[in-house]
């Protein structure tokens, strides 16, 4: 955890994992996966391929050996250490694998082990590791559920306490409604049409109120991003394209933390607003709300052009803005830049496929 470029910060998976190292030695898989997670990030520095990816490939394959042997005991199955060794060997898997390798969800095996572990009640409510863990899963687990209306979790995840001091979430920093983890499950519902009275006037009405208090929060991560200081911009090559994965590191202090954090909350805030509106206009024509969207396009385009010096790790959320953005906008110079970046963003891994991902959305928002 002592890597000094904000480019490869491991946190922005989770401040939790700085607690790891106290909880070593008493959990194979996690022990195993620890060690996966140290020679797959070793890769992904160095880019390496032949007998060294066999190597990652060696390791990935010994951590599943242990959390399959973890995950049939009962004794084992449902502590924090498991759960934790399932998530980064998750992680892992989208640093080291392929274009075409099949990924199981990754939301759906979360949800199932977080409400196991909530049933079986081997969580503390006040570790840090706990904490900031069940924060983390929770919200994966909820922005999938946005398109996978089979996530479900339990409702003592939504009430979990929430990691506090260095720890604490930006939406609680800076009080950003929309990003707690029950408001933004309660908005799935809405987006999935899952909600109870769907298609009613009331339901209509609460669809208003997520998107007024979306927006509202916008305004809030806008001005608080603008306020953020972050680093200078990595240097241009001589035909204007950008060169950050050559650039000089960023390094990780509390600033750089801050603003990445920041840039991920406001993203996912304008991929919200833009669901939200598309729903409110598909529901009721009265709604014009095609300039607010082309707004939204416009910040997350101004966003990933940012974001892109934090490449590949501290902006690895910034696909999911942009190809909602390339969703619902339909001019074509925002089009062609918004393909720029999603080509940009895809190819710091390789087993993503963002522009897959996108045609199958855009039937939705549209």
């Amino acid at each position: 955890m002592g890597v000094t470029d904000a480019r490869f910060d491991l946190t922005v998976y989770g401040y939790f994992l700085e607690e790891i190292p106290s909880r070593l030695g008493r959990n194979l898989a996690l022990d195993a996966a620890v060690q996966t997670l140290t020679v797959a990030f070793s890769f992904l520095l160095s880019r390496q391929t032949g007998s060294d990816r066999a190597e990652v490939l060696r390791s990935y394959n010994d951590a599943l050996r242990c959390l399959r042997d973890c995950l049939n005991d009962p004794m084992s199955a449902h502590t924090s250490e498991t759960l934790c060794a399932v998530y980064l060997v998750m992680v892992c898997q989208g640093w080291i694998g392929r274009r075409g390798d099949f990924l199981p969800s990754h939301g759906g095996a979360i949800a199932h082990l977080l409400n196991a572990a909530m049933q079986s009640d081997n969580l503390s409510t006040t570790a840090a590791f706990e904490t900031g863990m069940v924060a983390t899963l929770g919200m994966i687990v909820t922005m999938e559920s946005f398109v996978n209306p089979n996530l479900e979790l339990d409702p003592r995840v939504l009430d979990f306490p929430r990691p506090s001091g260095p720890q604490e979430t930006v939406q609680a920093a800076l009080n950003v409604p929309s990003l707690e983890l029950r408001a933004l499950a309660r908005t799935a519902q809405l987006i999935r049409g899952t909600s109870t009275g769907s298609g009613t006037n009331e339901y209509l009405s609460q669809i208003q109120s997520s998107y007024k208090q979306t927006e509202n929060d916008c305004i809030t991560l806008k001005e608080a991003l603008s306020q953020t200081p972050w680093p200078q911009p990595p240097s241009l090559s001589g035909n204007g394209t950008s060169t950050v994965a050559k650039s000089s590191p960023l390094p990780v202090v509390r600033e750089t933390r801050l603003h990445v954090r920041t840039q991920a909350s406001y993203g996912v805030l304008l991929t919200l607003a833009i669901m939200l509106s598309s729903i409110l206009q598909e529901a009721d024509e009265q709604y014009s709300l095609a300039s607010q969207a082309n707004t939204h396009v416009d910040e997350i385009l101004r966003l990933a052009q940012q974001a892109e010096r934090y490449r590949p790790l501290g902006s690895s959320g910034t696909p999911l803005y942009l190809i909602t953005a390339w969703s619902v906008t339909s001019d074509a110079a925002r089009q062609a830049e918004l393909e720029r970046l999603i080509g940009n963003y895809q190819s710091d891994f390789p087993s993503a496929n963002w522009f897959a991902v996108a045609q199958s959305i855009k039937p939705k928002l549209q």
